[in-house]
């Protein structure tokens, strides 16, 4: 499969789950409605770098490890207030994101590929399915 088409199942499947990040606004405050932003724009950049738009490693970098630190800021919160009732599905989807933007930034086409499948794995489960798809 070409790496557009690879980069594009990956970030249609973080896409689906970006919003759930801001399900838990009410336990972790405004914050969670700016990790929302954050992941969107990680997974806008693989959309980019799939649509054939110009993308440098350096913003695709920069969008997964954004991800990333939405992840562990998330945790930092959860550390402080406790866990908000949709924790794990925002880890998830965070993830999700990461995992878009490695797969765009990916050095080979099979690296690419398994992490699409994680993309699409994280957020099946922050949908509570068991595999992507179902």
């Amino acid at each position: 499969m070409p790496r557009d088409q690879v980069v594009t199942f990956a970030a249609d499947a973080a896409r689906r789950v970006v919003d759930v990040i801001a399900a838990d606004t009410g336990h972790y405050g405004p914050e969670a409605a700016e990790w929302r932003a954050a992941l969107d724009q990680t997974v806008r950049a693989a959309e980019r770098f799939a649509a054939g738009m110009p993308v440098t490693r350096f913003a695709l970098d920069l969008a997964a490890e954004t991800a990333r630190c939405v992840a562990a800021a998330l945790t930092r919160l959860t550390q402080e207030r406790g866990p908000g009732p949709h924790r794990e599905q925002g880890e998830l989807a965070a993830a999700a994101a990461a995992f878009a933007a490695d797969a765009a930034r990916a050095s080979t086409d099979r690296r690419a590929a398994t992490c699409a499948m994680q993309a699409a794995r994280a957020a099946a489960a922050a949908r509570g399915e068991d595999e992507p798809g179902a």
